[in-house]
């Protein structure tokens, strides 16, 4: 019933189906619902178990969202692996000013591949990677990646497992910007 809406409304710009379970399968009927919905401006799909096959579907969107500047992918079980194709499909996402991974399962690569996207990223102003054991060598990454970044003004990496050395060069790195 929902499907039929969201391919017909050219004037939805926000949608939130949080904790719907979608999984893969859902996200896969969800892309091609929203694929000719130019007008979406934020994307919110909390706790939906996405995993690798729903997050790369949702990567495939991003180039015919120019205007998506919010895509909230928190608690997803999305890994680095999972990860990949969604941060390939950034460039693509050049209104993207906001993107929310936290609870899920980045690692150090997922901290890595991050750090990449943030060197020749200049729209992001809010990430969260709030509980995704970044560890150490993730959040160095990142840490130095800030430097490419001054518009990024909100970062968020509690709960990653980090020492307190690494909290501090991120501490650093957020305020020499």
């Amino acid at each position: 019933m929902l499907a039929p809406a969201l391919r017909t409304n050219a004037s939805l710009s926000s949608l939130t189906l949080s904790s719907c379970n979608l999984g893969a399968e859902g996200a896969a009927v969800l892309v091609e619902c929203l694929r000719d919905n130019t007008g979406l401006t934020a994307l919110e799909l909390k706790s939906n178990a996405l995993g690798r096959e729903g997050t790369a579907s949702l990567a495939s969107l991003l180039p015919h969202h120019p205007r998506l500047a919010r895509l909230d992918l928190a608690n997803n079980k999305i890994d680095a692996a999972a990860a990949q194709p969604l941060l390939g499909a950034l460039p693509a996402a050049a209104a993207l000013t906001a993107l929310l991974l936290a609870s899920n399962a980045l690692g150090e690569a997922g901290g890595l591949a991050i750090a990449e996207v943030l060197r020749g990223n200049t729209t992001l102003t809010e990430l969260n990677l709030r509980s995704n054991q970044l560890k150490d060598a993730g959040s160095a990454a990142i840490a130095d990646a800030l430097s490419c970044h001054p518009a990024l003004g909100e970062l968020v990496t509690s709960n990653n497992g980090l020492s307190a050395e690494a909290e501090a060069a991120l501490d650093k790195a957020r305020h020499a910007g």
